[in-house]
């Protein structure tokens, strides 16, 4: 087998590998934290309305106007960490890339087992991207959602 035959097979089943993993690896990451954005963002402006709007028999005041606006900071916490979540990913497939053009290309231009040797000095990327601002997304929406319910509960309740 010649080094063109062997790149090729290479890539291919890198990149056979590749969309394997991301597919089923990632699918649940990738639909949970645009189900949390989506969340989040509606949240926001449907629980502004019972402060905005102006109804005669609910009167938000004192710490329950507190606990809203604290519930508005995590929900718009959780957004801004739904987008950091999605540039982190958006650099680790970046810096997949970049990996894997840079294989391809020692494979191309040095001859038979030094770049077979080059390649496998290369420091491998991280096989995921980091999840963390994706949980604290989710976190700050739980918290978000729970101060906002826990004030239209007393409301409901004492009114």
């Amino acid at each position: 087998m010649n080094i063109e035959e062997r790149n090729f097979q290479e890539k291919l089943k890198l990149g056979n590998n590749a969309l394997f993993w991301i597919k089923l690896a990632n699918k649940c990451h990738f639909d949970l934290k645009k189900q949390l954005l989506g969340l989040a963002t509606i949240l926001l402006p449907l629980t502004a309305s019972i402060v905005v709007v102006p109804i005669d028999t609910i009167d938000i005041v004192g710490q329950d106007k507190n606990l809203i606006i604290s519930g508005w900071l995590f929900l718009a916490l959780s957004i801004i960490l739904g987008l950091v979540q999605t540039k982190k990913d958006i650099d680790y497939f970046v810096r997949q890339s970049r990996d894997s053009n840079l294989r391809e290309h020692l494979r191309n231009v040095l001859p038979g087992n030094s770049a077979e040797k080059a390649v496998s000095a290369l420091p491998s990327v991280p096989p995921q991207s980091t999840h963390a601002p994706l949980y604290f997304q989710a976190i700050a929406l739980l918290v978000g959602l729970l101060l906002i319910m826990s004030v239209a509960t007393k409301l409901l309740i004492y009114k």
